[in-house]
């Protein structure tokens, strides 16, 4: 004959689950934590990187736009061989289109 089951109070068999669920509860806790730090920390990364990549790509862009300014209009060449004139209002176009440039680089830096 088995002995009959023991009786376990029912306080105590409460608090064995609180304790069970606020473990199960702090785990879950824990592991989000651990998921926002990761969040946080590759958020980090990426923007220092697209920040890196800015820079250089702005750094690019100035360096080619100076050497824009630095050349002459396009047309010139032609005129300059035959021994013409550039006609003003070509001149004209090109000076205002470089100042727009200049003031787009001022406005950047």
């Amino acid at each position: 004959m088995q002995p009959p089951p023991r009786k376990v109070k029912l306080t105590q068999e409460v608090k064995v689950r609180l304790i069970e669920q606020l473990s199960s509860l702090q785990n879950k806790q824990q592991r989000e934590l651990e998921l926002l730090e990761d969040i946080r920390s590759y958020s980090k990364q990426r923007s220092a990187i697209e920040r890196e990549y800015g820079q250089m790509a702005l750094f690019a862009y100035l360096t080619e736009t100076q050497a824009y300014l630095l050349r002459s209009p396009p047309w010139s060449a032609g005129f300059a061989e035959a021994g013409e004139s550039v006609p003003e209002e070509r001149l004209a176009a090109w000076l205002e289109c470089c100042q727009r440039l200049q003031v787009g680089i001022n406005v950047i830096v």
